[in-house]
C-alpha cells in the first residue's frame, strides 16, 4: 500500500515536471522564431556538436540555407520536449531501487539502452559517470545470479557499448577501476550473444590509444584470476562455439592483442600464450571453416606471425654477426638461465654434449647435426613456440638433416681428393699403365703355361 502511494507521488512529481518541460520547449520554440540569422548558425552549431556527428558530415549541413536551419532547430526542440519524460536522473533514479523486480529491471535496461543509442550526445553525457555506475552495479548482480539474467546482461553490455560511443563516456569507462574487467568476465562461450558484444567492445578498446592494449590486458587478465583460469581460455573456447560471428570476433580480438605491441618479444609472448591454451589445435579446425570473415581472421593471424617470423630469425643472423666469441656466447646464455627453472635442462644439454665421441672425425658431425636440430627448434618455421605438451612431443625431421650432412661430407671428401690429384698430375696415368702392364702379364704367363701343357 505503502509502495503504491510512492509510486503515485513519484508519477505526480514527474508528470509535473514533465509538463513543465513541455511549457519551457513551447517558450524555446517561439525564441527559435524570434533569433536572429547569428543566432540561428550558433545554435545550429550546438546542435550539430550535441548530434556527435563528424566534421565529414557536419559540412553539408552547415551550408542549409537559413531558413532549413531554423526549421531543423525548431523540430529538434520539439524531439527534446518528447524525450524529457525519460531522463537520465529518472533512469538513475529508477535503477537505485533495491527492491526492484527482475522483469522490471529488465524492461528499464532495455528502455535504457535505446535512449543511450537514440538520444543526442548532451543526455548521454548527462547520464554520466553516476549512470554508468548503476548499469556496472546492475552487471555485478548479473554474475551473481542465474541464467534468467542473460537478458539483463546482454543489455547492459550493449548499455556500455552506448556509453562508450563518445569521447566523454569512453573516458569515464576507462577511468574506472572496475568497467573493463566486468566486460572481460562476461566473455563466457556458454553465453554466446552476451560474449560476442563483449569481444566486439574488448577489441575496440584495444585499439585505443595510448594505453588501450594495456587496459585491455590488465582487465582480461584479472578476469583470468577472478575465474581462476587462464586469461586467454575464454577467448580460445569462443573459437570453438557454434556461433560465426562470434568466432570472428574472437579471432579479431586475438589479431589485435598480437599485434598491436611495438616490442617483437612482447608479441610473440602473447601469441605463443594464445597457442599453449589451446589456439594451436583450434587453428587446425578453423582451416575448413567456411566463413569468409573467420578466413580472412585467419589470413590475417597468420601473415602477422610470418612477418614476426623473419624479423625474429633476422635478430638471429645478427647475433651470428655480432657475438662470435665461444666464450662471450656462453656466459650470456648461462647468466640468462642461472637459478632459473631452466638451468637444470641446459646443465642436461652440456652433459650430453661432454658424451660424443672423442673422435676428430665424427665430432663435427655430431655438432652439425646438433646446430640443425636446434635450428629447426628455436627458429621454427611456425613463428610459434613448439608444442611442448608431454603427449604431443615436438617433431625433428632428422633424416633430411642426415642426408645433407652425408651429400657435404661426400662434396668435402671429393674436394679433398681432387686436391690430393692435383700434387700429383702423373698419378692416375702411371696407376693405368701400371695395371695395364699387369694385365699383360698375366696374359703372357698364361700362354706360356699353355705351350708348356701341349708339350
Amino acid at each position: 500500500m505503502n509502495f503504491n502511494k510512492k509510486r503515485e507521488k513519484h508519477g505526480t512529481k514527474k508528470f509535473n515536471s514533465n509538463v513543465a518541460g513541455i511549457l519551457d520547449d513551447g517558450d524555446q520554440e517561439v525564441n527559435i522564431g524570434k533569433m536572429g540569422d547569428r543566432e540561428i548558425v550558433t545554435e545550429f552549431e550546438k546542435m550539430l556538436e550535441n548530434m556527435n556527428l563528424t566534421e565529414e558530415k557536419k559540412e553539408p549541413l552547415r551550408r542549409l540555407p537559413i531558413s532549413k536551419k531554423r526549421e531543423m532547430l525548431t523540430m529538434n526542440s520539439k524531439t527534446a520536449a518528447r524525450n524529457r519524460f525519460d531522463s537520465p536522473a529518472d533512469y538513475i533514479g529508477f535503477l537505485s531501487n533495491s527492491e526492484l523486480s527482475l522483469s522490471k529491471k529488465s524492461s528499464c535496461i532495455e528502455s535504457l539502452r535505446v535512449a543511450l543509442t537514440n538520444n543526442s550526445l548532451e543526455w548521454v553525457q548527462e547520464f554520466g559517470n553516476k549512470g554508468l555506475e548503476q548499469v556496472l552495479e546492475i552487471l555485478n548482480e548479473c554474475f551473481r545470479n542465474k541464467s534468467e539474467w542473460d537478458k539483463v546482461h546482454y543489455e547492459c553490455i550493449k548499455c556500455l557499448k552506448a556509453i562508450m560511443n563518445n569521447k566523454v563516456g569512453l573516458k569515464n569507462l576507462f577511468n574506472h577501476n572496475e568497467a573493463l574487467i566486468l566486460l572481460a568476465r562476461s566473455i563466457s562461450p556458454t553465453h554466446p550473444h552476451v560474449a560476442l558484444e563483449a569481444v566486439k567492445l574488448m577489441a575496440a578498446v584495444c585499439l585505443v590509444p595510448p594505453d588501450g592494449h594495456d587496459k585491455t590486458l590488465e582487465a582480461i587478465t584479472v578476469a583470468g584470476e577472478v575465474k581462476g583460469e587462464d586469461r586467454f581460455q575464454p577467448i580460445v573456447q569462443g573459437l570453438l562455439s557454434n556461433n560465426e560471428p562470434l568466432r570472428v570476433a574472437c579471432l579479431t580480438l586475438i589479431n589485435v592483442l598480437t599485434s598491436s605491441p611495438e616490442d617483437l618479444d612482447f608479441r610473440m609472448h602473447l601469441r605463443n600464450e594464445f597457442m599453449r591454451v589451446g589456439l594451436i589445435d583450434v587453428l587446425e579446425e578453423l582451416h575448413d571453416d567456411p566463413g569468409d570473415e573467420v578466413q580472412l581472421q585467419m589470413k590475417i593471424f597468420y601473415e602477422h606471425k610470418d612477418e614476426d617470423f623473419d624479423e625474429f630469425a633476422q635478430r638471429f643472423d645478427n647475433i651470428r654477426l655480432e657475438l662470435d666469441d665461444v666464450n662471450e656466447v656462453f656466459e650470456l646464455v648461462k647468466n640468462s638461465v642461472t637459478e632459473t627453472g631452466a638451468e637444470p635442462y641446459f646443465l642436461s644439454v652440456l652433459q650430453h654434449l661432454l658424451c660424443i665421441r672423442d673422435d676428430f672425425q665424427i665430432r663435427p658431425a655430431y655438432f652439425k647435426l646438433i646446430e640443425e636440430c636446434v635450428s629447426q627448434i628455436v627458429l621454427h618455421r611456425s613463428g610459434c613456440d613448439p608444442d611442448f605438451r608431454a603427449t604431443k612431443r615436438f617433431e625433428i625431421d632428422v633424416e633430411p638433416l642426415v642426408d645433407h650432412l652425408v651429400e657435404r661430407g661426400k662434396l668435402e671428401d671429393a674436394n679433398s681428393t681432387s686436391g690430393s690429384f692435383s700434387l700429383a698430375p702423373g698419378l692416375e696415368a702411371a696407376i693405368t699403365e701400371k695395371q695395364e702392364m699387369e694385365a699383360r702379364l698375366a696374359q703372357a704367363q698364361e700362354r706360356i703355361d699353355q705351350l708348356e701343357n701341349m708339350l
